[in-house]
């Protein structure tokens, strides 16, 4: 049903000693997915019938029609440094691990930037220069579990989720020119099996066309464990890294495993698609937590492409 064409079945008359005849065939594809294509069947014979017609396959070829990209303004989410700013303490703009040099101390300067060694050589205060991070790594996590998005709304749900996961994708790596990743566990129809995806940050153009590659292709799996894939792959950021989290639900574990996160020093957003109400216990726990959440709920949101 995504993907559409007319029936084909194009009689040829005549065709003259080394002749060609372009046949034109139109695909309407209407739906993001992996799709077989073929086998192509022909059947020739001459004038008289006098030879019997023979049959020719050509071999099966395959499709990939990548999910559709929005700007960000019209999913309603930010689009500067995407979804999050980290508190001061934290240095965005800084990497801790690469001194350039010292200067001398200002008020409210951290203790922990103080250079010991360098201060008793000058005999004045003297506090480490951090070199300024020119890229800041974004990891984000789809969660394409079935058991997290409502039952009635599900196909559209995760739907939406990929749109949102490949806009984010986009956004960064041609608007900001920063590295991005993808991380999600789902059934891979190329395969036939269920799949674990990790791709590490990376803002080339072409890593782009692999993200979405993955995004085309992905379906809902029934036993992938998001708290899993936060636990396991994670690790692997840089300090510093935004982590981005899609999914349909929120639940205690979840908040637990995005606390730790950012005790890791990572800065964490967390994506709802078309979610439930919020539990009791739950209200006020990303607040507290310091993680900005952004719910997309509009169907039509899908439709404003501008």
């Amino acid at each position: 049903v995504a993907l559409t064409a007319p029936p084909f079945h194009r009689e040829v008359n005549t065709l003259g000693p080394k002749a060609t005849h372009h046949v034109p065939y139109t695909l309407q594809c209407r739906q993001r997915g992996y799709y077989t294509i073929g086998p192509l069947t022909m059947q020739t014979g001459d004038l008289l019938g006098i030879v019997h017609d023979t049959e020719a396959r050509l071999a099966q070829e395959h499709i990939i029609v990548y999910p559709r990209v929005l700007p960000l303004r019209d999913l309603g989410l930010p689009t500067h440094a995407p979804l999050v700013a980290l508190p001061v303490q934290l240095a965005l703009f800084e990497d801790p691990s690469r001194v350039m040099g010292v200067r001398d101390y200002e008020r409210g300067d951290s203790p922990r930037r103080i250079h010991w060694t360098a201060t008793a050589r000058a005999g004045r205060m003297l506090v480490k220069q951090y070199q300024s991070a020119t890229a800041r790594d974004t990891l984000i996590f789809l969660d394409l579990c079935r058991e997290n998005y409502g039952q009635r709304q599900r196909y559209a749900a995760t739907e939406l989720a990929i749109v949102v996961a490949a806009s984010l994708a986009n956004h960064i790596i041609t608007r900001e020119e920063l590295p991005v990743g993808l991380a999600t566990e789902a059934q891979d129809p190329l395969s036939g099996e269920q799949v674990r995806f990790l791709l590490p940050p990376r803002g080339e153009r072409d890593h782009l066309m692999s993200l979405l590659e993955v995004l085309a292709r992905v379906q809902l799996a029934s036993d992938a464990s998001l708290i899993d894939l936060l636990e396991r792959h994670s690790t692997k950021l840089p300090w510093g890294a935004t982590v981005v989290v899609i999914t349909g639900s929120e639940s205690e574990t979840l908040y637990d495993a995005l606390a730790v996160l950012r005790k890791m020093g990572f800065a964490v957003a967390l994506i709802l698609i078309q979610p439930g109400q919020t539990p009791a216990p739950l209200r006020g726990r990303a607040q507290l937590l310091g993680i900005p959440i952004h719910k997309i709920w509009q169907e039509r949101d899908l439709e404003t492409v501008g």
